[in-house]
């Protein structure tokens, strides 16, 4: 009985990091729908652990929930690119101080 939570995270962490892959190597494209069924058939695994990868990526801002469409892959603004290349240049000046 132990064994059930470590498995239901083990399955939730195995489908976010799938569906996060397939947004950073652009399989997902800005914009496209993510739908559940895909990952789950593709992961051989039920629906629910899917669900759950979906809402903890639409946190980190991975995803867009939109209401009664589901899940979106995030598309960058020119304010989010503004402030990444500010982020990132502020990140090198350490980097390069050290």
């Amino acid at each position: 009985m132990s064994d059930r939570p470590s498995e239901a995270g083990s399955l939730v962490r195995g489908a976010y990091e799938a569906i996060r892959h397939a947004v950073l190597t652009r399989e997902l494209r800005p914009g496209q729908r993510v739908t559940v069924r895909p990952f789950a058939e593709r992961l051989g695994i039920s629906p629910t652990p899917v669900k759950a990868a979906l809402a903890i990526l639409e946190r980190e801002g991975f995803l867009v929930a939109r209401q009664h469409s589901g899940y979106f892959v995030a598309e960058l603004t020119a304010g989010d690119m503004r402030d990444i290349y500010e982020l990132r240049s502020a990140v090198d000046a350490l980097a390069a101080r050290d």
